[in-house]
């Protein structure tokens, strides 16, 4: 097992701790060399043609494509704990302490165990980039299956076409969050493909293939039940994130996602917020790790990005309030210690300007308000900068409730209104405005609204005036 602890927090979900269940991109056992067959398997040619014409490339040979028996296909996806060294498990339990101090899990939680059943939970298939070879659970091709290899063979033709194994694995080690921002935009790309391959299903197909992701979905439901909200949602982040900044991109065009692959996003500010790719020419700013005093031994350092900031802010302020506060995000770097056997951890934050520095302090103070006593500590850093610490607070605290997921659709949610506003001709920068106005101060039912009350056609008009002055 190696790197435990990795770029931001929603990185660490495409960690070996934490290995997307889609595709599971790397493994360190996979044979390498792969052998090519000379044509693809019968039962995949259908999907294989879709794909291409989907996706709008074309596969430079096939490659193989083993049915698996489910329990074959299971074991292929669990760990085994007794692989561990002592170094490996000890860095687990630190992980564990960190994700404490940040209050995004609570009391004895065992991740090893935990995130095995998020591997195997609803894992349908996968293309592993080290052997070049779609392993599929089951023979039956089912409509999930017929989605599903889709979405795998859109990975194939991204490793033809962009060599994204290749650029994968030389991110993977980066000293910030490309490499998580490149997972999003392999992922989104497929997830897109798959949406428009069931788009493009008949009536009856269509019902079938939604009736089958349903239950495939409960099943998925079923087998990670008890596992941490928070981990669960950093798994899914690539693809949500992903899918949302590639429906910003093909505003202009769907020759966009090509570019992108070629030059692709950075950090995972531009996953959270897609339209700073294209409207923010300011990169992320390089930020001084936080020192060490005598006694404190380190664990990892690397950056610690908007989506920890906000999954943070999230597990203690209203959502609306935590979306604001990470706005603004400049560049950070976390490092992430031990002291009197117990994990802390220290974030250097950079805003864009004093005001959003402002904005984040204000906002970490209240968190630490809201937590245990003497956990955690902020204090301004110049004009535009902070230092948070906080420490784990052991396993006998509380939480006050898992919202990682709700933050993460707030997010989402802008996004696509965002979207919406642009194309109904709204400018840049006062579409962006209004819909983070929509998310923070109305209900979904009132944004879905057909038609309004005068008073909230009133509310309406105040948010744009606000974005308009």
């Amino acid at each position: 097992m190696k790197n435990v602890l990795r770029p931001g927090i929603a990185g660490l979900a495409c960690a070996a701790l934490l290995l997307p269940t889609g595709c599971l991109p790397f493994g360190e056992d996979e044979p390498k060399g792969p052998t090519y067959p000379k044509a693809w398997d019968d039962r995949v040619v259908p999907y294989v043609k879709l794909a291409e014409k989907l996706r709008d490339l074309e596969f430079e040979h096939p490659v193989r494509v083993e049915f698996q028996e489910p329990k074959a296909f299971e074991k292929g996806l669990a760990a085994d704990e007794s692989d561990l060294d002592d170094e490996e498990r000890e860095e687990i339990e630190q992980f564990t302490g960190m994700l404490r101090a940040l209050g995004l899990v609570h009391g004895e939680v065992d991740l090893f165990k935990e995130q095995d059943k998020l591997r195997q939970g609803g894992t349908l298939a996968y293309y592993s980039f080290d052997d070049e070879l779609v392993r599929v659970r089951g023979t039956r091709i089912t409509p999930a299956v017929k989605s599903t290899l889709v979405h795998e063979l859109v990975h194939v033709l991204q490793d033809q076409n962009f060599d994204a194994g290749k650029r994968s694995r030389k991110l993977a080690d980066a000293d910030d969050s490309s490499g998580m921002a490149y997972d999003a935009l392999v992922e989104g790309d497929a997830r897109r493909i798959e949406a428009a391959y069931a788009e493009q299903l008949g009536p009856k197909a269509r019902r079938a293939l939604r009736r089958d992701e349903a239950r495939q979905a409960g099943d998925a439901e079923a087998s990670t039940k008890g596992v941490p909200e928070v981990l669960q949602t950093m798994m899914g982040v690539p693809y949500a994130l992903g899918e949302a900044l590639l429906a910003v991109a093909v505003l202009d065009g769907d020759d966009e996602v090509d570019k992108l692959f070629r030059e692709p996003p950075t950090t995972e500010e531009n996953l959270l917020d897609p339209f700073t790719v294209t409207w923010d020419d300011e990169r992320a700013r390089k930020v001084r790790k936080p020192e060490l005093e005598k006694g404190q031994k380190e664990v990892d350092s690397n950056t610690f990005e908007s989506t920890g900031w906000l999954f943070t802010l999230a597990a203690r302020l209203p959502l609306p309030e935590a979306l604001r506060a990470t706005d603004g995000w400049g560049g950070d770097r976390y490092v992430a210690y031990t002291e009197e056997e117990r994990t802390c951890v220290k974030v250097r934050y950079v805003g864009d300007s004093e005001r959003d520095a402002d904005e984040l302090h204000a906002a970490l103070l209240r968190w630490i308000d809201r937590g245990p006593a003497g956990t955690a500590s902020v204090e301004r850093e110049g004009d535009d900068g902070l230092l948070f610490r906080s420490c784990d607070p052991g396993t006998r605290v509380k939480g006050s409730g898992e919202h990682s997921q709700e933050a993460l659709e707030l997010a989402l949610s802008r996004t696509y209104i965002t979207r919406g506003l642009l194309e109904d001709g709204w400018p840049h920068k006062e579409g962006r405005c209004f819909a983070t106005e929509l998310v923070s101060g109305f209900t979904p039912e009132e944004i879905g609204a057909e038609t309004a009350s005068p008073e909230l056609t009133a509310r309406f008009r105040r948010a744009a005036q606000r974005c308009a002055d």
